[in-house]
């Protein structure tokens, strides 16, 4: 500990490493660490026994309340009775999306891993779906899937537009795109390998499909309906 811990920091910083004696690493201290970081022992404990969802803590927005949201037409807490936005929190509908899809993704990919790779690979997927379900949010808001965009000034100095598709959209395709690519690295793995069933072998976009809609059916996500 550091000299300048008091009892009641060392007491905490005892309590909270309880939490975090399964975080491995490469044995960093407070005593052992860089003078220039200037880290107590506590702070790193305290962060240790938060790394639990840390791969995750920052998929899910803040939010920012039924004035300021853009999902806000789609956001059950807006559209609930009796409900109201939890302003400056994280979105508790995407905390639980987050929650439900990590599990599904795990349960069906790699169950038994503690791979840090594995599971990174895991929370981009769990980032773009998240995305993804965003953009489509704002494509139900907007209503349209084509906007007219501004090009430049006609001979008579009449503004001149064109059709093109709306940017979330271009957004949701590359999404898909990308979603592809992770699955695609995902199913390739000696664990999703291993694993017996149907998983290892299927289609990847049909495993993501299947683990979204099981996510849906139990009520997690993100739109609100009713």
């Amino acid at each position: 500990m550091g000299e300048n811990e008091t009892t009641e920091e060392r007491r905490a910083s005892t309590d909270i490493a309880k939490r975090s004696d399964s975080v491995g690493g490469l044995g960093v201290t407070a005593e052992n660490s860089p003078i220039e970081w200037k880290l107590k022992q506590a702070d790193l404990d305290f962060a240790r026994g938060n790394l639990k969802h840390g791969l995750c803590a920052s998929i899910p927005i803040t939010c920012r309340g039924a004035d300021d949201c853009p999902y806000k037409d789609n956001c059950a807490f807006v559209l609930t009775d009796g409900y109201q936005p939890p302003v400056g929190s994280k979105c508790p509908l995407e905390i639980a999306m987050v929650d439900a899809l990590a599990a599904e993704y795990k349960k069906d990919i790699a169950p038994k891993t503690t791979s840090i790779t594995i599971m990174s690979l895991i929370r981009d997927l769990i980032d773009v779906d998240i995305t993804i379900e965003r953009t489509r949010k704002l494509t139900s808001s907007k209503g349209d899937v084509v906007e007219e965009v501004y090009v430049n000034i006609d001979e008579d100095g009449k503004p001149v537009y064109k059709p093109e598709i709306t940017k979330e959209i271009e957004l949701w395709d590359k999404l898909i795109d990308k979603r592809a690519k992770i699955l695609k690295t995902l199913n390739a793995t000696p664990e999703a390998k291993a694993k017996t069933g149907a998983v290892a072998d299927s289609d990847p976009s049909t495993l993501a499909n299947e683990i979204i809609a099981k996510v849906k059916k139990a009520g997690l996500k993100l739109d609100a309906e009713g």
